[in-house]
């Protein structure tokens, strides 16, 4: 059996084909696939795990389906979603026995809502990929664990995640959000004000992160996106974006890299960095 952990957007021009892959929004009134787990069954036959998120508003506007395409837009497998999911956002549903022949190498999942129609991001799944990624579905397991011990405050689930020895945790802020809060401490500063020089690099730890930011922050949820995952079956790396919210606010967001080791407890995290943005870029 060969497993594919999906993986990311590509928008590269390399992918020159009938279908635009680049041309999309990223408004939640469109659905928008998330993350797509792809398993090679037997020969020619395919299951997808595929994660939709989308602002479902009761039957009247929700997200109905999702699709596996090629490139020319010929559909390969089709996934009916028959009700509305407004408690359950990112949610995810299963599609087995899509047909997918050998000289296809590269499909593409978008989902679709019962309003505007197909319009949201897509992902390009690389089945050739799936030939050096056996036995990622631990590691995406680790992943979404990660995930939901962050949203449910989950202190023993969050903790049970990590290696017992010591573990390396480093944010990075953004270049936008160093510059922009450089520059206005100084401008401060040139007013006889006393001010405090933001922090480029931030380095913690697990437990301070969890006690001192998660623990404390009502209705705290992070959500983790294009997930890629590289291992040898004894060490992994991990790297996805996430958003975290504070209710329905946008907190922060950036990428975030996970180094694990395979311990005879299976895969633990063994370092955390991350980059860390709050100010919109608008320039």
């Amino acid at each position: 059996m060969r497993l594919l952990l999906i993986l990311s957007m590509f928008t590269s021009s390399v992918f020159a084909a009938k279908f635009d892959i680049d041309t999309y929004s990223t408004s939640l009134e469109f659905a928008q696939v998330t993350q797509v787990v792809a398993t090679q069954k037997s020969g020619d036959n395919w299951c997808f795990d595929t994660s939709v998120r989308h602002n479902d508003q009761g039957r009247e506007h929700y997200a109905d389906s999702w699709e596996v395409i090629d490139f020319e837009g010929n559909q390969l497998g089709y996934r009916r979603l028959g009700h509305p999911h407004d408690n359950e956002q990112p949610f995810t549903r299963s599609q087995c026995n899509i047909k997918i022949s050998s000289g296809i190498t590269k499909v593409i999942v978008r989902a679709k809502c019962n309003k505007h129609g197909f319009g949201g991001k897509p992902i390009v799944v690389d089945l050739n990929i799936a030939n050096t990624a056996s036995g990622n579905k631990p590691l995406y397991k680790i992943v979404k664990d990660f995930e939901s011990a962050i949203t449910t405050k989950d202190r023993s689930k969050f903790f049970s995640l990590f290696y017992e020895g010591t573990i390396s945790w480093v944010g990075v802020s953004s270049t936008n959000d160093f510059n922009k809060n450089k520059s206005r401490a100084d401008t401060a500063r040139a007013k006889g004000e006393r001010v405090t020089d933001p922090m480029k690099t931030y380095p913690g730890d697990h437990v301070h992160f969890f006690d001192s930011i998660i623990a404390p922050t009502k209705a705290a949820k992070i959500m983790f996106e294009n997930v890629k995952i590289q291992h040898d079956g004894d060490v992994a790396s991990v790297y996805f974006d996430y958003i975290h919210y504070v209710g329905e606010v946008k907190s922060n967001w950036g990428k975030k890299s996970l180094l694990l080791v395979n311990t005879q407890s299976g895969w633990k995290i063994n370092s955390v960095i991350f980059s860390i943005s709050s100010i919109a870029d608008k320039s």
